[in-house]
């Protein structure tokens, strides 16, 4: 017995970092192809123009859990429950009953925005140049809803490689049409609207064409199978999400909508600068929490609490030493970061940069606690979870904001994503009373302490020129930080055993950190 429940494991370690290993590649991909977008798009609009885009775009994510009603954390959880009990019917209906509903509510929230465009263009955004945006944008709205729902009924298949593809078709769109745009053609804010438009329109076409092929079985439209009864199983499950879902979203969007409310359209430029911090870190706690629901979902479903119990601590080591080091260099060079990126123009952002770097740690931690609560079907204890943190974020984005701007905000965010993690880490832990690496994880933060400090040292000290400075530093704090994990033995042999399982590693570069592991 005791060898089948290693066996079972390791079965489910391998699946889930091979999932985690396909997911790191596309958001790495995706993270670099949104910063050049980014960087693009500051440099090709004024301050103003960029602000008031993003601003728009914040203002629909704070709708997206209405046009959903909570069935894509639903789906997840049902296909994946379904596949592991082989009823492929029961997963053909699933989607088709929740889909249908997905449809209605994402035209409806379209169709209200488009209404009061010009009241919202007036009294909120105070631009008339929102009108045409918001427009642009209410369409936009309604696609993406399409492919946030196939992109987790392949995340309930534990199809990662589906749910990947979608994503990059999605964000390399636009990114591969302002380019020629800029240097051809003037780049206007209705361009960028629509170029954002276009992603999810052809990441859908091609999501539903990639199901037909993989799973014909589970999107076959005739005969069209629809089931109230399942629909208000799904609803029950997925309604708490709603309130958990817009108390998430509010986390880190509040702060663009009281920066758009409380502050210049400016000061929302500079925090949108600083947010690049956000994608660049949280793509390496994403990579693993997205395995993480469908595989603890199944887990849960089957009643095999000890592989679950593995796969948190393991997962929970993992996202601090992937992330302690990378938020540190943001935390030294904001300032170096900036003006490579976006220009001198934005140095006012570099604050901002430097709590956020330290915020989303806190944010990528709590992913797998949250993601924990959801697979095992505590969608109310997910809500006490985000609706703690997003009170947190609005009072202290009210007291810090009118005084600070940005650097209030990123705070706000901050004081949000450390409330979220505690409440999390606390409801997760007494319903699966797991037990956390606690040695490693200090250990982890106390290397990353080490790397802060000699980066800070040489940065002041160093006469070199800013690229050379930013990239020798980097390097050689990196090199130092990883012979620390596996010096102190935060990374083992078992740790390798799971990465040889997810990539190819080769047999010297594989006997060579084993012999760091035992050293």
């Amino acid at each position: 017995m005791e060898d089948d429940r290693i066996t079972e494991e390791t079965n489910y370690s391998r699946v889930f970092a091979r999932g985690s290993t396909i997911t790191f590649v596309g958001l790495i991909l995706v993270s670099v192809s949104q910063l050049l977008l980014r960087i693009f798009l500051a440099r090709g609009l004024s301050e103003a123009m960029f602000g008031l885009l993003f601003s728009v775009f914040t203002f629909f994510s704070l709708l997206n859990v209405f046009s959903h009603l909570g069935l894509n954390q639903a789906i997840t959880k049902f296909v994946s429950g379904y596949n592991a009990d082989n009823e492929p019917e029961k997963i053909r209906t699933s989607i088709f009953s929740s889909l249908t509903t997905v449809i209605g509510a994402s035209l409806l929230v379209s169709s209200l925005v488009i209404v009061l465009s010009g009241f919202l263009s007036s009294y909120y955004f105070e631009s008339p140049r929102a009108i045409p945006l918001l427009i642009i944008l209410s369409v936009w709205f309604f696609f993406m809803s399409f492919h946030h729902f196939f992109t987790s009924v392949f995340q309930g298949f534990k199809d990662f490689s589906g749910r990947t593809l979608m994503r990059m078709v999605r964000n390399f769109t636009p990114f591969l049409l302002v380019i020629p745009t800029i240097y051809f053609f003037d780049l206007t804010l209705n361009r960028a609207a629509v170029f954002y438009l276009l992603g999810p329109v052809f990441s859908t076409v091609g999501g539903y064409w990639l199901l037909r092929r993989r799973r014909p079985n589970a999107v076959s439209i005739f005969p069209f199978p629809l089931s109230r009864p399942m629909l208000k199983e799904m609803l029950a499950f997925g309604v708490p999400l709603i309130l958990a879902g817009f108390a998430g979203t509010l986390i880190g969007k509040i702060d663009t909508v009281l920066l758009t409310g409380l502050r210049s359209l400016r000061d929302v430029g500079f925090y949108q600068a600083a947010i690049l911090a956000k994608p660049m870190l949280t793509f390496l706690s994403t990579s693993m929490a997205v395995p993480l629901f469908p595989i603890i979902s199944e887990l849960w479903t089957k009643e095999e609490i000890d592989p679950l119990r593995e796969i948190i601590s393991r997962l929970t080591k993992y996202t601090l030493v992937l992330s302690v080091p990378v938020a540190l260099l943001f935390f030294a060079f904001p300032e170096e970061i900036i003006r490579i990126v976006y220009g001198s123009r934005y140095l006012a952002a570099a604050n901002a940069l430097r709590i956020l770097a330290i915020a989303t740690v806190f944010w990528g931690i709590e992913s797998v606690f949250g993601g924990s609560l959801k697979g095992i079907g505590e969608s109310s204890l997910v809500l006490k979870s985000t609706g703690s943190a997003a009170a947190a974020n609005i009072l202290v984005d009210l007291w810090l904001i009118p005084s600070y701007g940005a650097t209030g905000a990123a705070a706000g965010s901050g004081v949000a994503f450390l409330v979220g993690l505690s409440v999390s880490f606390y409801y997760s832990k007494r319903k699966l009373k797991f037990s956390l690496p606690y040695r490693s994880l200090g250990k982890t933060v106390l290397g990353g302490m080490m790397i802060l400090a000699l980066a800070i040292l040489l940065k002041n000290y160093l006469p070199l020129s800013l690229w050379l400075k930013i990239g020798s530093i980097s390097l050689l704090c990196i090199l130092i930080y990883f012979f620390w994990i596996f010096g102190t033995r935060i990374i083992t042999e078992k740790d390798l055993d799971i990465l040889e399982s997810a990539v190819f590693v080769p047999d010297r570069i594989d006997s060579l950190l084993r012999r760091m592991c035992r050293t």
